[in-house]
């Protein structure tokens, strides 16, 4: 800029273009001291010409959306979703910056609260909002965002999305998305650790580690700055999946040489090997991160990481020979540590007394000169003027009277509980009451004996039988079908004819002598 003889102060086009500058060299702070002298510029600017609060708003989109990104970049996150919030609730338009502001939305939305209702909706009804609905391709932006982004934000944004997809529960949408841009993207080792994710998700650890060893091995470059990433979610998923050795082994031999020994990555080791009981493994690792560190803060004395890496392995290596009852030797350490740090240190508290009874055990006077001195001032003073015989006297004394008193409460409890107990009655002896006629003297009582077929259905019995037998003795008179059967020959007429005899005329029923119904005579009414 200079060479042009162009300066930020001309426009804040150009102090926008100074701020990204800034931005991609991670130079955050003043990448933003820029950007928002660029926004105030254009806001004066913008008002001078009459523009609205929208306008200016939708004019100065840009500059917010990397305002926004500089805010996340330094952990900021609820201030960048109060810069974009009128952004994404608004419509631009320019399409490329309302994807991009919406991508930022979502980040700093789910870096200040995930449990936000409908957060993960809403984020991702945004991002589908850009993609071309014409066709099937998950991958195929809008054509106004398509040729105004690169390659890298095209990427980002999608990955954005699979990760709401996984995180929000639909892991069929989030397989779908991450196997196309697997295809896309081979070389990206953060496709290939969704797609473990995803697989590790359905219950197939041992498939999701296999595609991060082959992608480790065939794919991704090893100077690559990405090539721990992967090795470290293949430990963390063997964490999980309860195989401690296997993380220990990956985070020891796969990882560089140069990320072994970091902090974070030392101490999950020291973790895992006394987790495993690998004590001696675990001091080992320390004894040889200790020299590292010694080394480095040899050669650079002011360099504040060997320092702290130093007291951290000390500290580590006090506590682990107090846990193997080595008490010489981690008073020899916590002294080099007090030496190291000026006196000052931040051993715990469990530790400065294992450190003090061993040191009083061992008649170490300077030891436990030593350790005066690391106590809080309001401890410093807290033993002296004690009588210490009057002391174990008066303990001996609250023992005994406590003992008394507790052996009186549960005399007394059980007393208690004695009386309270219900005193169980006493059974009467009552003369058993026996059936009518029923003698016990004699078998049976003297009753008769049961009858046998009592319980026998009644028709199988042998006086049911008997019945049945008379029954049908009765019904075997009269065979065949009605009139086959004896007839009574003084009541054939026609047997009579043929004699000569004149049958007797039928006389009907006899009718009954009633009296005349009133009323029915010739009197009556008509």
């Amino acid at each position: 800029m200079s060479k042009l003889g162009v300066k930020p102060r001309d426009s804040y086009e150009v102090g926008y273009n100074r701020a990204c500058a800034l931005a991609n060299v991670s130079d955050y702070e003043a990448a933003e001291t820029a950007v928002k002298a660029a926004y105030k510029m254009g806001e004066e600017a913008l008002f001078d010409e009459d523009y609205t609060d929208e306008e200016v708003l939708a004019e100065l989109a840009p500059l917010s959306v990397l305002l926004s990104f500089l805010m996340l970049a330094t952990g900021r996150a609820e201030a960048a979703v109060d810069r974009l919030q009128p952004l994404v609730a608004g419509d631009l338009h320019q399409r490329e910056i309302s994807a991009l502001a919406a991508n930022n939305w979502a980040v700093a939305s789910f870096a200040t609260d995930t449990q936000q209702k409908g957060f993960f909706s809403r984020s991702i009804r945004k991002l589908e909002s850009l993609l071309d609905k014409s066709t099937n391709n998950l991958l195929a932006f809008d054509s106004d965002i398509a040729t105004r982004l690169d390659a890298e934000q095209k990427q980002l944004l999608h990955m954005n999305r699979a990760l709401l997809y996984y995180l929000s529960g639909k892991l069929d949408p989030a397989k779908e998305l991450s196997a196309q841009l697997l295809s896309a993207y081979p070389g990206n080792a953060s496709v290939a650790m969704l797609q473990a994710l995803l697989l590790a998700k359905s219950g197939k650890a041992a498939e999701a580690d296999k595609l991060l060893a082959d992608f480790q091995n065939n794919i991704m470059d090893d100077d690559s700055d990405d090539s721990a990433r992967p090795i470290l979610l293949r430990a963390q998923l063997a964490l999980e999946s309860g195989n401690a050795a296997v993380a220990v082994q990956l985070l020891g031999t796969a990882l560089p040489s140069d990320l072994q020994l970091r902090p974070a990555v030392l101490a999950t080791r020291v973790a895992l090997l006394e987790q495993t009981g690998d004590v001696a493994g675990a001091e080992g690792l320390l004894q040889s991160a200790l020299q590292h560190w010694q080394q480095v803060a040899k050669v650079a004395p002011r360099d504040q990481a060997a320092g702290a890496g130093v007291s951290w392995c000390l500290q580590r290596l006090v506590t682990l020979k107090l846990s193997q009852g080595k008490a010489g030797d981690a008073m020899s350490l916590y002294q080099q540590l007090s030496k190291l740090s000026g006196g000052a240190t931040s051993t715990s508290s469990a530790a400065l007394a294992k450190l003090a009874r061993a040191a009083a055990a061992a008649g170490d006077l300077d030891a436990v000169a030593v350790l005066q001195k690391q106590l809080p001032a309001a401890y410093a003073t807290l033993g002296q003027n004690v009588d210490v015989d009057a002391l174990e006297d008066s303990a001996r004394a609250v023992s005994s009277s406590r003992r008394r008193d507790e052996v009186t409460r549960k005399r007394e409890a059980d007393e208690a509980a004695a009386d309270e107990q219900p005193k169980k009655r006493s059974k009467k002896k009552r003369k058993p009451r026996y059936p009518k006629g029923y003698d016990p003297s004699k078998p049976n009582g003297g009753l008769p004996p049961p009858d046998p077929e009592r319980w026998l259905p009644k028709w199988q019995r042998s006086d049911a039988k008997k019945k049945q037998r008379r029954r049908r003795d009765r019904q075997e008179t009269v065979k065949g079908s009605q009139g086959a059967g004896r007839v009574d020959e003084a009541l054939d007429r026609a047997a009579k004819a043929e004699r000569g005899e004149s049958p007797d005329k039928a006389k009907g029923p006899a009718k009954p002598n009633l009296p005349a119904r009133p009323g029915k005579g010739k009197g009556g009414r008509r």
